[in-house]
């Protein structure tokens, strides 16, 4: 089949913002700032803390349309290992899409707003106790979700480029797997409870992230000569 140039370049172009909106999303305060629950109850009237709901919305939709772009491309070389790996990606998104919805329009449109209002109202703040109370497990399942697809994605794909015979798309591979091992360590220790593991670095998130999203927008990006409107993948 032929994809069009505008297609790879706009998968292109969604990467290397993915760099720039995963910066907003580990360096933007979220919920970690309210240390007790009267400060959580009051998250719904942040407004910063409610615009990195929306950039985390827009990243996950912006991050899976570019690697579905990389799916394209490298379908034809590899396509048990990238067809697990979108399977892994789209895991994550719809985890995380999943995710951010409920805390933007139950946990806080909802829950916590009522629960402001409702002063004085006994009965309605303990209908909503159970419900506050219990979301911190909600959200746990769903970030469970989203790390182990994302683990699964990076790992598979990682598989498919590292299997490459060009040394750029051999690089990208390394980097994939060693974010797969990354994502192997927040499992263990923050899911199995495995103590004796050295904790990742929070620097890696606003670093080595937004590095390889930038090296997947540059191998996107070249992945069409510039004087072709489109070229031909192959479907065996």
């Amino acid at each position: 089949m032929r994809i069009m140039k505008t297609f790879i370049r706009f998968a292109a172009i969604c990467a290397l913002l993915s760099a720039i909106t995963t910066l907003g999303v580990h360096l933007i305060p979220g919920s970690e700032v309210a240390t007790n629950f009267d400060e959580r109850i009051a998250l719904h009237t942040n407004k910063l803390y409610l615009a990195r709901l929306w950039i985390v919305l827009f990243h996950i939709i912006i991050v899976l349309s570019s690697l579905w772009g990389v799916a394209i491309l490298n379908w034809r070389r590899a396509p048990g290992w990238i067809g697990l790996g979108f399977v892994g990606y789209l895991l994550f998104a719809l985890a995380e899409l999943f995710r951010t919805s409920l805390v933007l329009f139950a946990l806080n449109r909802d829950w916590r707003s009522t629960f402001t209002h409702a002063t004085g109202d006994s009965a309605t703040q303990n209908i909503l106790q159970p419900l506050l109370a219990g979301w911190p497990g909600v959200n746990d399942a769903l970030f469970f979700l989203l790390v182990v697809g994302f683990l699964l994605g990076n790992l598979f794909y990682g598989i498919s480029f590292v299997s490459s015979p060009r040394r750029f798309d051999r690089l990208i591979g390394i980097m994939l797997l060693l974010w797969a091992g990354l994502g192997c360590l927040t499992v263990l220790q923050q899911y199995a409870d495995v103590r004796s593991l050295p904790p990742t670095p929070d620097w890696i998130a606003w670093t080595y992230q937004p590095l390889v999203r930038v090296v997947l927008g540059l191998w996107l990006w070249n992945a069409v000569p510039v004087d072709e409107t489109a070229i031909n993948i192959v479907i065996e």
